[in-house]
């Protein structure tokens, strides 16, 4: 089936977009004919792309396909933390989703084991880096927090008559 018939002639407004937001259709292919009308539907239509679909740790199909590094591929999974860790994201953005991974971690500490915690981490795609930064300042907390029980445990208390 010839692109002209599968999508009429020119494609849509619609059609590119949906394709520069989640690459082509796996049953129909491309609404392209070739690659260079791909690149000028990017230039035409990527700000429009990049303004509806450039959020929260996302990033449209089209984008990695022109804009992006070249040695950077799009894994879903961990899309949002790979490039909060390459630096691709606005401050904004990077900072609504540190409020989000921080939550997340946070609600990672009240889990029994450290496999739990690791599985929530992966389940919200947390950052290496943030996830090592808090586990540090974690563990500080709970060893102040210890030493101080230890130390007051040491302070005779009013009536304590063992002293």
């Amino acid at each position: 089936m010839s692109r002209s018939s599968r999508y009429g002639g020119q494609p849509s407004r619609l059609a590119i977009l949906g394709e520069l937001w989640l690459g082509p259709n796996p049953e129909m292919g491309s609404c392209f004919r070739d690659r260079a009308e791909l690149v000028a539907a990017w230039e035409k239509y990527g700000p429009e792309a990049m303004a509806m679909w450039a959020h929260g740790g996302r990033r449209p199909c089209g984008w990695y396909e022109f804009e992006a590094p070249p040695d950077l591929h799009r894994t879903y999974a961990t899309e949002r933390s790979t490039l909060y860790e390459r630096g691709l994201l606005g401050i904004d953005e990077a900072a609504e989703l540190e409020r989000e991974w921080r939550q997340g971690f946070d609600q990672a500490q009240k889990l029994s084991t450290d496999a739990e915690r690791e599985v929530h981490y992966r389940e919200i795609d947390l950052p290496a880096s943030l996830r090592r930064r808090w586990s540090a300042a974690a563990r500080r907390r709970r060893t102040r927090a210890i030493r101080k029980e230890g130390d007051a445990a040491l302070i005779p208390q009013p009536g304590d008559t063992s002293a």
